[in-house]
């Protein structure tokens, strides 16, 4: 009898165990109410005008939240003043990242918030595929990069859609 239960309490513990690794990682930002599910804990560092987290996986790739607040709100109704700060955006990632070439970027509105996808081709290095959205008083960005079969598999794909932005 007390074999037969070890067992049923061994089976529970592993069928928790990997439900919790299914679910992974949910972080929410200290500020800004900005929810992201990581595969599993991420690194979190205070920026001076934001945070950014970030899950490095050996070899392979990396996730990466982060949110940057504006001196000032911006009016994101102003469809100039948006692209020009996606633009600024884009062309600081692309320097930041040698060889690194805009592979394709798409903007869009969800949730009234100005949206822009883009994927970034690093060569041998991988790719860089996120999401970039404006708020009134910030930017927040949402990436996965690495090889180019990590950006494509189903973790990333979940990571990316997992982001909320809820009321602050």
């Amino acid at each position: 009898m007390r074999t037969a239960l070890a067992w049923l309490m061994t089976g529970f513990v592993l069928v928790s165990f990997a439900q919790a690794a299914d679910e992974g990682h949910k972080v929410k930002t200290k500020k800004h109410a900005i929810t992201a599910v990581f595969p599993d804990k991420p690194k979190q560092t205070d920026l001076k005008d934001g945070e950014h987290y970030i899950l490095e996986v050996k070899e392979t790739g990396a996730y990466l939240l982060q949110y940057n607040e504006f001196e000032k709100e911006i009016d994101t109704d102003d469809k100039k003043a948006v692209k020009m700060i996606f633009d600024g955006a884009m062309e600081a990632m692309i320097k930041a990242l040698p060889g690194a070439k805009l592979a394709s970027s798409k903007d869009s509105i969800e949730d009234e918030m100005p949206i822009r996808d883009f994927e970034l081709d690093m060569g041998e290095k991988g790719s860089y595929v996120g999401r970039m959205a404006l708020d009134d008083d910030k930017m927040i960005q949402v990436a996965v990069l690495g090889t180019k079969a990590f950006v494509k598999t189903d973790a990333a794909k979940e990571f990316l859609e997992s982001v909320e932005v809820g009321d602050e």
